[in-house]
């Protein structure tokens, strides 16, 4: 908006009332605005904060539970050795003993149940046909269809990962094929399988993170016959039509008032849905719902924390009741120095105008970020990993003979590769990750939370699509492009962001050297 000149009434005679008002109105609807885009401002910058820690909780709720399901499996893990070293289960095994397998086990399991908390104990033969469950003696000869189990059976190794049961609990599971080594001959006899309810994963990270936490199932899982029978075992009424498409699992104590899960749980709720404010009497939540996935990748329902932002939103109103009046003060002790402020502030707008000019953070022709931003980027997520003990893994990657390409094709054309093969790296990049034309032909990636293995492999990944492609286009039909990669990681091959910088840069140099159209990682070059 421009604002009117009031030296400009100068060159006229002065007409006190005409001065007055021509003064006051624009001076008195500045000052409304200013001091609305003021509250507005501070408004804002409290729900940023809010959200920002809003995805903070987000973030460590998914990173603690995998972490614990990490951990418990190492303990399945630990579970499972000491049962296959034991040479009279094996035994039995081979001979489908059943009864054998049982007294052979029957104490082992007290002991490990008491222990490590297991849950669940299997013998299934070598055609996933179960021939005891030492938890439940009674049932066996069902044939195993868990994603686990067919894993190990399709893989020869172990298998483990967190499977909703038919009663709604969460079960982390843990399949070993049971090879018994003959000479050199290793031949599969069964497979042994633990697991133990993990439920209590959410019980830990409620007091870790001092925010309660609801767990819904999708409906859709689960068979209501056998969810209202597993909710009846642990003495309480089930309530299968309390909501729409969720079920509240049985199996925790909650710990969140009853109206709060209706408010959230009443309705459909999308996997991606995003976090909301709820009240409940006086008190006043940030909603964080985190999607749960299982060992497929799949969505089974949410972790829903409940942070009580109640301080917070009286301190948000505080602060705006102050800054208005903060800004209204400002604004009236400021009337008599109208005319003077008014063309610094004309300054400042150019000044701040200019400022965003120069704040330009895209490359022009790829849409990517520019090297600055890329700078900045590299340095933020290099002291993150430094400060969380994590990797942060960079690629950086460069267009063969990108040089005939604009030889023998022209610029244009050059252009039009360079823009689809930024196009093609971007589709195979996370959110998280950042892009950037590094300058020319080359383009860097940077991997948060990735050690270098993973990286490497997210750049063949990279490379196997540029390879495959086939660019048509701006005059050109079947033209086919390659890329060099080069690897590197902080902080396991580089103790600064400049340092990770080049070392990705010599492993990509490598690359060119020795042939191009490859991947090396920094431990390589």
């Amino acid at each position: 908006m421009v604002l009117p000149d009031p030296a400009a009434s100068v060159d006229r005679p002065p007409e006190k009332p005409k001065l007055k008002w021509a003064v006051l109105v624009p001076f008195s609807a500045v000052v409304v605005l200013v001091v609305a885009l003021f509250a507005y401002t501070t408004y804002r910058q409290q729900q940023q904060d809010l959200e920002h820690e809003a995805r903070r909780v987000s973030s460590s709720i998914q990173y603690l539970y995998q972490k614990g399901l990490f951990d418990h499996a190492e303990i399945l893990a630990a579970a499972t050795e000491s049962i296959v070293n034991n040479e009279l289960m094996a035994a039995a095994l081979i001979r489908n003993d059943r009864q054998r397998l049982l007294v052979l086990s029957r104490k082992h399991f007290s002991d490990i149940k008491a222990k490590y908390g297991i849950t669940h104990w299997y013998f299934t033969d070598k055609s996933r046909v179960n021939l005891l469950r030492v938890h439940q003696p009674k049932r066996h000869g069902d044939k195993i269809n868990r994603f686990t189990m067919m894993e190990a059976e399709r893989t020869g190794s172990a298998s483990y990962g967190m499977e909703i049961g038919p009663l709604g609990t969460f079960t982390l599971r843990y399949v070993y094929p049971w090879y018994v080594t003959n000479g050199e001959t290793s031949t599969l006899i069964g497979y042994v399988e633990v697991g133990m309810e993990v439920e209590h994963l959410f019980d830990e990270i409620e007091n870790m993170m001092d925010v309660g936490i609801s767990v819904f199932i999708e409906k859709s899982l689960l068979t209501r016959e056998r969810w209202e029978e597993g909710v009846k075992m642990l003495g309480r009424v089930p309530n299968w039509d309390r909501f729409e498409n969720l079920v509240s699992t049985a199996f925790r104590q909650e710990k969140v008032s009853a109206p709060l899960l209706d408010q959230f749980a009443s309705g459909g709720r999308s996997v991606d849905i995003k976090p909301l404010d709820m009240a409940s009497g006086e008190i006043n939540f940030r909603v964080v719902p985190v999607s749960l996935k299982d060992v497929r990748k799949e969505h089974i329902g949410f972790a829903v924390a409940f942070m009580d932002i109640t301080s917070k939103s009286m301190a948000a109103r505080g602060k705006v009741i102050t800054a208005l009046a903060i800004a209204i003060f400002v604004g009236l002790s400021l009337f008599a120095f109208f005319y003077r402020l008014l063309g610094e502030t004309e300054n400042r707008l150019l000044k701040a105008d200019e400022k965003l000019r120069e704040m330009a953070t895209h490359d022009g022709l790829t849409g990517l970020l520019n090297h600055r931003m890329f700078q900045n980027q590299l340095e933020i997520e290099s002291q993150r990993a430094a400060r969380y003990g994590k990797q942060v893994t960079m690629l950086m990657i460069d267009v063969d003979f990108f040089k005939k390409v604009n030889d023998n094709y022209g610029h244009s054309t050059g252009d039009f590769v360079l823009k689809r093969i930024s196009k093609l790296i971007t589709d195979q990049c996370r959110n998280i990750d950042t892009i950037c034309r590094y300058g020319g032909e080359e383009i860097a990636v940077l991997l948060p939370e990735t050690p270098l293995e993973e990286g490497v492999h997210a750049a063949e990944r990279i490379r196997m699509h540029i390879e495959s492609d086939t660019f048509e286009g701006s005059g050109i039909e079947n033209l086919k492009v390659s890329a060099s990669i080069g690897v590197s990681a902080f902080p396991s091959h580089a103790g600064t962001p400049s340092e990770l910088a080049q070392s990705a840069d010599n492993a990509l140099y490598v690359a060119k050297e020795s042939g191009r159209n490859k991947v090396v990682a920094a431990e390589q070059a």
